[in-house]
């Protein structure tokens, strides 16, 4: 068998469950064995491997993407066992991502679009769907690198306030997302039956990564903040003299 084909074989083994319980009985194990049109001598080495080994590795493999899932949506996480069994959620999501790359930006891409699915067909508490982008978009902002910060940048505010000349821009990266409920709220408060009550309510939020925080982000109304609405009226970047400056710079 080719080294490649091995791999191919090994990679979908450790990675799809139907193909594991497929492979526990002969007689089906046969039939999963002739989809890869193996040779009598490479059928011989696949049947040599140890499936308790493979069964061993599959697990860590799911452990794995399990934690680093519940890591990156741990609010989503926090909220899902009050309306479903998560050993069965997140079994489902493994059963439906058998392929492809498991680096974080594809695995959280993939994640969220099932964790979607999941919700609106399950006819779970739509707040869930707000968790999770909630979640998706907090991590993402605190993984990409800060923009570079411009000379002309002033170390301290001015004394006698700021003028018409200067310009006061929020230090990327940042995002602003709207939402069908009030996230925010729901994510600052404990996990609890009442939440799946929770009415809609359209709420904007500047979420932007830490300057002091490593790997985290900072999470604001924007309603809250005077001047923020420059934000999302096309002006890139922001040039406008804000009533209050929070995290950014003046120049």
């Amino acid at each position: 068998m080719s080294l490649e084909g091995l791999q191919r074989y090994l990679t979908r083994y450790m990675r799809d469950p139907a193909m594991r319980n497929a492979c526990r009985d002969p007689r089906r194990r046969t039939e999963v064995e002739s989809r890869f049109e193996l040779t009598d001598e490479e059928l011989s080495q696949v049947r040599a491997i140890d499936l308790r080994y493979l069964e061993r590795a599959a697990t860590g493999i799911d452990d794995e993407r399990r934690g680093k899932r519940e890591s990156e949506f741990q609010r989503f996480f926090a909220h899902l066992p009050l309306y479903t069994d998560v050993d069965s959620f997140f079994g489902h999501f493994i059963c439906q991502h058998t392929t492809g790359e498991l680096t974080r930006p594809v695995e959280m891409e993939r994640f969220l679009a099932f964790a979607i699915r999941y919700v609106s067909r399950s006819s779970l508490p739509a707040y869930l769907i707000d968790l999770a982008r909630f979640d998706y978009h907090v991590v993402k902002v605190a993984a990409e690198p800060f923009e570079s910060e411009p000379e002309s940048r002033l170390e301290a505010l001015p004394v006698d306030g700021l003028e018409a000349y200067h310009r006061v821009s929020l230090r990327r990266p940042f995002r602003v997302v709207q939402f069908a409920h009030d996230v925010y709220a729901i994510a600052r408060n404990q996990p609890c039956a009442s939440c799946a009550s929770a009415q809609p309510r359209q709420t904007q939020l500047l979420i932007q990564k830490s300057s002091t925080h490593y790997k985290s982000s900072t999470v604001h109304y924007t309603s809250e903040i005077p001047g923020c609405n420059i934000i999302d009226s096309g002006l890139r970047p922001i040039e406008a003299v804000l009533g209050t400056v929070g995290p950014g710079w003046v120049g």
